[in-house]
């Protein structure tokens, strides 16, 4: 359903720009949206490695926030192992460097520079991380990748829904009124700005219950959620 109502919503796009409704340019692409709690990589790496390829295009076209150059450049060396293995090369270093790193990055530090922090990237891992002291394989260290990226990017891995909060809990938590996103992970539920600035984590070890608020014809518009520690948050739905 929402797949058809997004193929239609271009072709009203191109009817408005005065196209052929037929010829509407569009395309399907599949991504991860939320991990489980107990998601495990090496179950199905084929989809693994889906996910990596995922990763990889968010964090060259800059989508994950707040990542630091020694960050881009450990997930780079991973990315080289994968693909070429633990011993460095220059040229293929060089490659990874462009699918990884956003291009604003490149262009200012220039390649040279970024392999040489590939290459010191590399080197730590290998002084510090034990899975690079074995005899590793391309799907051990994918999967540590996709580990890794769990826990770093949590937020963008996300389901969302709008909300206006309601009890005085949750309005609370940010100016009265003010609408709010709901985030469900697979670390519990983030409250968050419509920025995407955190408000509240609730593990959900420390959710008691969640209840539905329904109107009289018995249809859902709200719910709220109670916590151990005795906190009510009620929220309205969008």
């Amino acid at each position: 359903e929402h797949l058809m109502d997004a193929i239609a919503q271009c072709e009203q796009i191109s009817v408005e720009h005065s196209l052929a409704a037929e010829s509407a340019p569009w395309q399907i692409i599949f991504r991860k949206e939320v991990f489980s709690p107990w998601y495990n990589p090496m179950v199905d790496p084929r989809a693994s490695q889906l996910i990596r390829k995922q990763i990889i295009s968010s964090l060259s076209f800059g989508e994950f926030p707040n990542v630091s150059d020694s960050k881009l450049a450990n997930f780079a060396a991973q990315e080289l192992t994968i693909q070429y293995g633990a011993t460095w090369n220059a040229d293929a270093a060089a490659k990874v460097v462009r699918e990884i790193v956003p291009e604003a990055k490149r262009k200012a530090e220039g390649p040279e520079a970024w392999n040489q922090k590939v290459k010191a990237a590399l080197e730590k891992l290998k002084k510090e991380n034990q899975l690079w002291k074995t005899s590793i394989s391309s799907e051990q260290v994918q999967a540590h990748m996709l580990r890794q990226c769990r826990k770093e990017f949590t937020l963008p891995f996300s389901r969302f829904f709008q909300t206006r909060p309601v009890s005085r809990d949750a309005k609370f938590l940010s100016s009265e009124g003010a609408e709010m996103l709901i985030a469900v992970n697979w670390m519990g539920v983030f409250i968050v700005t419509t920025s995407e600035t955190i408000l509240a984590n609730i593990r959900f070890s420390e959710i008691r219950q969640i209840e539905l608020i329904r109107n009289v014809r018995d249809i859902p518009y709200g719910f709220t959620l109670e916590t151990v520690q005795e906190k009510s948050f009620q929220f309205i739905c969008n």
